[in-house]
């Protein structure tokens, strides 16, 4: 499975895959997001120290996801980490590599992969 919670084990997988796909793969996208110090509400800004994340099953949800956008998009792979529990601002909530022959399905995807997560926190 290529759903993480560990970011080191995360990122030497990563390594391994760019490896693995080069020749195949015309691009690799990458999207890492972070704990803000405001959320928005209505537009508006309102000051926040953190957030929680505590969603059942979030490796089922998180691998879900990436077996829909694999096949949406035509991918060669997708390989998610996701933080869970109290987090802090400046604390990493998620990242995500797409690896794709062309650059249009690695945004596209990386887009629908982020727009999906979204939906739980």
């Amino acid at each position: 499975m290529l759903i993480f919670d560990d970011y080191e084990e995360y990122i030497k997988k990563v390594n391994e895959l760019i490896e693995k796909y080069k020749g195949e793969m015309g691009c690799h996208t990458s999207f890492t997001g972070f704990v803000r110090n405001y959320h928005l509400k209505d537009g508006k800004k309102i000051p926040a120290e953190g957030m929680t994340i505590e969603v059942d099953n979030l490796f089922d949800i998180l691998s879900e996801i990436r077996e829909n956008a694999l096949k949406k998009f035509d991918l060669l792979d997708v390989i998610i980490y996701h933080n869970s529990g109290a987090l802090k601002v400046g604390d990493m909530v998620s990242s995500y590599y797409v690896f794709a022959r062309h650059r249009q399905e690695a945004f596209l995807a990386m887009e629908y992969i982020i727009d999906e997560i979204k939906k739980y926190h």
